[in-house]
């Protein structure tokens, strides 16, 4: 598959509230821009995120997205009202191709879901601020 960008989206429960974080793109020479925002202990946070991914990462997450194409088979997963905590897909923001959506422990039964993952965690240090 020939990509312009990649979208990742993440959301996860914390103790004191939630995080979440939108890569609107990741492109393929590693740069990247988003948003990031939490609400920890009642105190709102938003920024935006831009920067460029290391060329390791990159490897892995690319490594990782064959996984996702060739396990998600067509099938995008649960749709917006299944509750959802992740989305993978690719294309522009205004008409992505999505390949992935992700519900908590789907990666148990589903070898994409488990590269998604993989690919959160990867992601996850571009996110903290």
């Amino acid at each position: 598959m020939s990509v312009n960008s990649w979208i990742v989206k993440w959301y996860e429960s914390t103790d004191a509230g939630y995080r979440r974080w939108f890569f609107r793109r990741i492109t393929p020479d590693g740069s990247y821009f988003g948003e990031f925002e939490s609400v920890e202990a009642n105190m709102p946070h938003q920024t935006t995120i831009e920067g460029e991914i290391s060329r390791a990462h990159l490897g892995q997450i690319t490594s990782l997205v064959a996984r996702i194409e060739s396990g998600a088979s067509g099938h995008e997963g649960p749709d917006e009202r299944d509750g959802w905590t992740g989305l993978f897909a690719y294309g522009l923001i205004s008409n992505p191709n999505i390949l992935l959506r992700y519900r908590a422990d789907d990666e148990t039964t589903s070898d994409a879901a488990s590269a998604f993952r993989e690919v959160i965690e990867v992601l996850r240090p571009y996110t903290e601020i």
